[in-house]
């Protein structure tokens, strides 16, 4: 049936096919949505000669081309030399993956409401602190280090639970008992992501800290266009940060997923 199977393992069989591409989409429609397809096959480079057991071998970029036409997304080579062996993922389209992602709408949106809260907290308790006016000079700028250093820290514990949700097929509380296993696989990778991107972003904030000093002296489009500059940087960093999030969720995390029953 139609989207039957979590995983799909094929073993040394499909250079023995005559419609390798046939195979490859018979593969991802018994795959349920996100589901694996784990594939061998010998490989081949200029020179070497091909069994004659074989009716095709592929060299990687062949063999890669056949997994997407058949409607896979290649995800990680384990092993390139004498064989390769694939892990791929059933790749749904835009239409199929919003569907999927409208399915999981409230599960996303309560499993990411601690990390919302947190920052919440971690901003009204800076505020408390500078809200008397006492703080000033170099204290305001360790407590901005501190709200923003907790920030990213935050984001980097929380960061794969939209992948436990959408990929797994978790409940919001299922996902959130899941997260300690992304801290052991994946929070360094996390954390290196969440400070990369804040690269960016830290000049475009220290500009706008200057706004009452730029529209003091008569700048006031100046703030405006820098407001609009980092909210699209910060869009783009979002974007960039959910997918390299997933990347690293599939290549590091869910090598680990049978370990623990969903």
């Amino acid at each position: 049936a139609d989207g039957s199977f979590d995983l799909v393992v094929n073993i040394d069989n499909i250079e023995h096919v005559v419609d390798a591409g046939a195979a490859v989409r018979e593969m991802r429609r018994v795959l349920r949505p996100g589901g694996v397809y784990a594939v061998t096959t010998p490989c081949t480079w200029p020179g070497k000669d091909v069994s004659s057991y074989h009716i095709r071998e592929y060299s990687r970029e062949d063999f890669e081309a056949l997994l997407v036409r058949g409607g896979m997304e290649p995800v990680r080579f384990l092993l390139e030399t004498p064989y390769y062996f694939v892990l791929a993922r059933r790749d749904d389209g835009w239409g199929e993956a919003f569907t999927r992602a409208g399915r999981c709408a409230a599960a996303l949106v309560l499993a990411q409401l601690p990390y919302n809260l947190l920052v919440a907290a971690l901003g009204f308790g800076a505020e408390a602190l500078l809200g008397q006016g006492a703080q000033r000079g170099l204290a305001q700028k360790l407590v901005f280090l501190g709200v923003l250093g907790g920030t990213v820290v935050l984001q980097s514990l929380f960061l794969y639970v939209a992948a436990l949700v959408v990929l797994e097929r978790r409940g919001a509380l299922q996902a959130l008992r899941a997260l300690p296993r992304t801290w052991s696989r994946g929070f360094w990778a996390a954390l290196f992501l969440g400070t990369l991107l804040l690269v960016p972003l830290l000049p475009l904030q220290m500009l706008l800290d200057q706004a009452p000093r730029l529209v003091g002296r008569g700048d006031p489009d100046l703030v405006a266009w820098v407001v609009g500059l980092q909210a699209l940087v910060g869009l783009l960093a979002w974007y960039v940060l959910a997918g390299s999030a997933t990347l690293v969720y599939l290549s590091l995390v869910a090598g680990r997923a049978g370990e623990e029953a969903p």
